[in-house]
């Protein structure tokens, strides 16, 4: 059976749309907190600006700020990732923090190409 490229489009959407979902729930809080004190504070900052720049790039089209923006923020989730390793194993906090690095190494890989 052959793919169904017709729905890579929406797909695409549905990758970035979940993406913010994540962010917003799982980083909004510390960001509105605003605890300038807190390296949590900054690593929240990063993602929510990360994420509107993500939807963003979207309706660019040049694939540049999609690109680049996925960069950071898979770098960023990495390191998010070796810390939730390292401070429960593989636990719920590895594998939410593994499909979002997931999400963005598409973006990264494929930038807003449909």
């Amino acid at each position: 059976m052959k793919p169904v490229r017709f729905l890579v489009p929406t797909a695409q959407w549905v990758l970035r749309l979940s993406a913010i979902l994540f962010i917003y729930t799982y980083f909004f809080d510390t960001f509105i907190s605003f605890k300038l004190q807190s390296l949590m504070f900054y690593v929240s900052a990063v993602f929510v600006s990360g994420g509107i720049l993500l939807l963003a790039g979207g309706f660019l089209r040049s694939a540049k700020m999609t690109v680049i923006v996925s960069l950071l923020l898979f770098l960023l989730s990495l390191t998010r990732l070796f810390v939730a390793y390292k401070s429960g194993g593989a636990d719920h906090d590895f594998a939410s923090m593994l499909i979002l690095s997931a999400i963005f190494l598409n973006f990264l890989a494929n930038g807003n190409r449909n």
